[in-house]
């Protein structure tokens, strides 16, 4: 009985030994939101409309790809960083937040770089 019990115990400890870490990893949140929505590790793109926003968190870049955003993170902006971003436009892209009390389009906590071959369009009503 001793042996086999052993031997459960033995083998529990090598299924778990060979599991990837990324398995006992949590999620990490991202100081990002785009349309009301934040990015995770396990959630790096966001549909807007017809269009994707998409973070890649290595570089602390987002790339903007014929979105149309109509919602806003706290009334803070429909883009809020609390990090620094780089802001990368493909395609025809519209922030659109004239029901809100929005005041702002995008809101960033540190230093915003835009860069790319589309359009960003900006509307707010406050």
């Amino acid at each position: 009985m001793r042996k086999r019990l052993l031997s459960i115990i033995l083998s529990m400890t090598m299924c778990v030994s060979v599991l990837p870490m990324t398995a006992f990893a949590g999620v990490t949140e991202y100081d990002l939101w785009v349309n009301g929505e934040r990015f995770t590790s396990e959630k790096l793109t966001i549909e807007c409309g017809d269009g994707t926003a998409k973070f890649d968190p290595n570089k602390d870049e987002l790339t903007l790809t014929d979105v149309t955003i109509t919602e806003n993170y706290y009334n803070e902006g429909a883009i809020c960083a609390k990090q620094d971003i780089d802001i990368v436009t493909v395609g025809t892209n519209v922030i659109n937040l004239d029901d809100s009390k929005c005041s702002f389009g995008i809101y960033v906590h540190g230093d915003l770089t835009l860069s790319g071959e589309g359009s960003l369009d900006v509307t707010v009503a406050n």
